[in-house]
């Protein structure tokens, strides 16, 4: 899903920015920076993925320690990227990509040498478990994509008042997930232990 809507946002690149009122100087460093950052925001999904199975299966240690471990070989390796191999703004996305590659080749062992996740799908009903993994992942989909859709709007405001604007506010929201790093860490540990509580029918340990 995620490649599929990551395809569908490179197509309509210049769509996109031209509704933004990006300018046409910014359009080749677009070409050049969009495939790298969105094969990251892909790889990034991967990650994420495992560490919801982890969550699943009641580990929440793992994708705690390795969310703080990506981030650290992120922050190591994006001046190293941008800067030392002169790679410009590219360097930031195959920065990521790199931290975020590191993390599934640590995590992905785990989940199948604990037998997490399976692959062998005879036995499954595809339409009743896509129906039921629907009905919870349509709203979480949507209440994940209404943050990016205002900044973009914000962005859109923004552009009038020129580049200088629009890098202060990007830099803003650097600092805001900061200041929400706990409620985020809520959001993202909670449901899934929940869920796994829920569908063991452990109701006492989810109002403890």
């Amino acid at each position: 899903g995620v490649a599929v809507f990551g395809l569908l946002i490179w197509l309509l690149r210049y769509p996109i920015l031209s509704l933004l009122s990006a300018p046409e100087t910014v359009m080749p460093i677009i070409d050049s920076y969009w495939p790298w950052w969105l094969l990251s925001s892909w790889v990034g999904a991967v990650l994420y993925f495992y560490y919801s199975i982890c969550r699943a299966n009641g580990n929440t240690m793992l994708p705690g320690t390795m969310m703080m471990v990506t981030s650290g070989v992120n922050v190591v390796l994006d001046p190293l990227f941008i800067f030392t191999l002169d790679l410009g703004i590219n360097g930031a996305a195959l920065a990521t990509l790199v931290a975020f590659g590191f993390g599934i080749l640590v995590v992905a062992p785990r989940v199948k040498r604990n037998h997490w996740a399976t692959t062998q799908w005879q036995d499954l009903n595809v339409m009743k478990s896509v129906t039921s993994i629907g009905n919870i992942m349509g709203p979480a989909m949507v209440s994940q994509l209404l943050p990016p859709l205002s900044s973009m709007f914000g962005t859109k405001l923004l552009a009038s008042f020129g580049p200088a604007a629009v890098a202060a506010w990007a830099l803003g929201s650097r600092y805001e997930f900061f200041a929400i790093v706990s409620v985020l860490a809520l959001t993202m540990s909670m449901p899934p232990m929940v869920g796994r509580l829920l569908g063991a029918k452990n109701y006492r340990d989810i109002q403890s």
